[in-house]
């Protein structure tokens, strides 16, 4: 009894360190070497398709569509503290800001102006790889 609840929880602690798979290289072969390249590092750069961002982000916590401006605004948490938002226009990536929020990301892009405990901007380095990449925070 003692042997299969420890190959029990030996099964769960492995299910929990495996990595998802979020694409089959074939998947991903259509886009440019740089593109892959970023999809491979859990990385998004400045025009980068919106198909290019799922594959190396995975779905977002929550999507703002402005249909005024052809643009929509994805949002990423990760522990719900730090928010990145990502901003597409015609579905390519165009911009990005990243902060620190203690509001629910499923709500960040309703928020009310006065909130008792605003976003703060974070340094310019958070998570930037460079001037136009942004790795996954994990």
């Amino acid at each position: 009894m003692k042997r299969i609840i420890l190959a029990a929880i030996m099964l769960l602690m492995a299910a929990g360190c495996s990595q998802t798979v979020r694409y089959t290289p074939g998947e991903i072969e259509a886009f440019p070497p740089d593109v892959r390249e970023h999809i491979k590092k859990k990385e998004v750069s400045l025009g980068m398709s919106q198909a290019a961002v799922r594959y190396s982000w995975g779905a977002p916590v929550a999507v703002k569509v402005v249909p005024e401006e052809n643009k929509e605004i994805w949002v990423y948490s990760s522990v719900r503290v730090y928010v990145t938002k990502l901003t597409f226009t015609g579905g390519i990536l165009t911009g990005s800001s990243s902060s620190i929020s203690f509001n629910n990301p499923l709500t960040i892009l309703d928020k009310e102006k006065g909130s008792s405990l605003p976003d703060k901007e974070l340094p310019k380095s958070h998570g930037a790889t460079d001037g136009n990449t942004i790795k996954v925070q994990e």
